[in-house]
Parts: structure tokens; C-alpha cells; sequence
């Protein structure tokens, strides 16, 4: 269970949008609202893999929308997407100028001033932005329940798996879609941004009764003090992780919202 001392635990289900946008149109911005985290933007995504025109590149700043010219496919659709949803994001919080560059790992490097975090899937893409810097954000966005079967055994403990199967039939998908979105926020928050090595088996997810999951860093892993929220977008779930590196050794550590 998550540790009450540090924050509430909860499961916020928001009310749910077509995830295709409002009016349907490819990169056309389909959510942006404040996040306790910073600032939350979707992105529309066509189905196709089309190469993106000119007129979305030209929403970027010229150095992305260069590298934006060297990918292919779904790639290139899913990288702009991602893009897009940071600027939109980053602009909301007042930034004047805007570029996102690409780290050693691949992780997407911030402006001086903010922090952030994006995920994409087959037709949205998303990017959680802090106008602080340092915080280390993972946001991670999951709506392909036949693959979270399907790597059940790779994602999930044997105790985790066991876990999820002592809830009632209809929620055990939820929570195979939880832990996995979690524990790649998780990864994002706390391997990619703090440079360290994690695995699936360094993060434990507890799912509670089904309605205040949590995770928590196992001891041998890099420690850090994590600040989850987990919401639904329609019939996709969105976790997000905030986390402040503690050390690389130590007793395990957990919280969720």
C-alpha cells in the first residue's frame, strides 16, 4: 500500500473524450488542462503513417521540425505529435521561446526553466511540462490491453501477478494497464532522468483494492521519493510520476495519488 504520511492515495477516472480530438483533425490539440505535476497536453495523431507536411512542421521550432525531416513512418508521426503536445504545453506556462532537444538515451531534453516528460501511442500523443527545473517527470500513456496481456509475465512479479488476480474479473485488465503505464512512468522518472539503470522488477506494483494503487522502488534500485497520479482518458490510462532522487541504495520507496 501507498504511504499516507506522504500523500493521499487515490484513482481519479476523468470524464471521457474521444480520443481523436474534437473536431478530428491530425495534430490538432485534444486536451490541455494544469496538472498537479505542471501542465497536461494531448495531441491528435493520424492513423496512417503519412509523412507529416510542411504546415505541422512549421508549428515547430527549426531545429525540430529538421530533425523531424530525417524520420519515417510512425516514427516521425509520433515524434511530432510529442513535440507539439511539449510546445503547447510549455507555451501555457509562459515560455517565450521553445525547442526540445534530444538526449544521449533518446529522452527529450526541456528548455532551461522546465521539465518534462512525453509518451505517445497509436493516435495521441502527450507531454506533461513543469515550469520548474529539476523536477523529474514520467508520464506514460497506455491503452493497448491485448499488450499488456500479452507481457504480463514480463512487466509483473509472480506476487504482482497473484495480486491482480484476487480482484474481480472486470478490474484485473485496469489494473494490468496500471501497473504497466506506472511502471514505465516509473522508468522515465527515475532511469532515463536520474541516469539510472531500472528494470520492470525494481518498481513493485501494489493495487490495493483496485482503486488506490501504488508503486514503490524496491531496495537495490536507485532510490527516490515518487509522487504518483494515475487518471483514465477515455479508455486509455495516464500515469504520471514525479520523483526527487534520494539515494542509490536504501529501503524502499513509495507514494501515490
Amino acid at each position: 500500500m501507498c504511504s499516507r504520511s506522504r500523500s493521499r492515495c487515490y484513482l481519479r477516472r476523468m470524464v471521457r473524450v474521444d480520443a481523436a480530438g474534437e473536431d478530428g483533425v491530425p495534430y490538432s490539440v485534444a486536451l490541455a488542462r494544469s496538472h498537479v505535476f505542471g501542465f497536461l497536453v494531448a495531441v491528435t495523431l493520424p492513423r496512417g503513417k503519412e509523412t507529416v507536411g510542411d504546415s505541422v512542421l512549421a508549428r515547430l521550432d527549426a531545429r525540430e521540425a529538421e530533425v523531424a525531416r530525417t524520420l519515417r513512418g510512425f516514427r516521425q508521426v509520433q515524434w511530432v505529435g510529442g513535440r507539439l503536445a511539449a510546445r503547447e504545453a510549455g507555451l501555457h506556462l509562459g515560455a517565450t521561446s521553445w525547442m526540445v532537444g534530444t538526449g544521449a538515451l533518446g529522452e527529450p531534453l526541456p528548455p532551461p526553466g522546465f521539465s518534462l516528460s512525453i509518451a505517445h501511442k497509436r493516435g495521441l500523443a502527450i507531454a506533461l511540462v513543469a515550469d520548474v527545473d529539476g523536477d523529474e517527470l514520467g508520464v506514460d500513456l497506455e491503452d493497448d490491453l491485448a499488450a499488456a496481456r500479452a507481457i504480463e509475465a514480463e512487466v509483473f512479479s509472480l506476487e504482482e501477478r497473484a495480486a491482480i488476480a484476487t480482484l474481480p474479473e472486470p478490474e484485473r485488465d485496469d489494473a494490468r494497464m496500471l501497473g504497466f503505464a506506472l511502471k514505465e512512468a516509473v522508468y522515465k522518472a527515475v532511469s532515463v532522468r536520474l541516469g539510472a539503470d531500472l528494470g520492470y522488477d525494481d518498481a513493485r506494483f501494489d493495487v490495493g483494492d483496485g482503486r488506490t494503487p501504488s508503486i514503490a522502488l524496491l531496495a537495490g534500485a536507485p532510490q527516490a521519493a515518487l509522487e504518483v497520479i494515475v487518471e483514465w482518458y477515455g479508455e486509455s490510462v495516464i500515469a504520471a510520476v514525479r520523483g526527487e532522487r534520494r539515494s542509490r541504495r536504501g529501503s524502499p520507496s513509495s507514494s501515490a495519488r
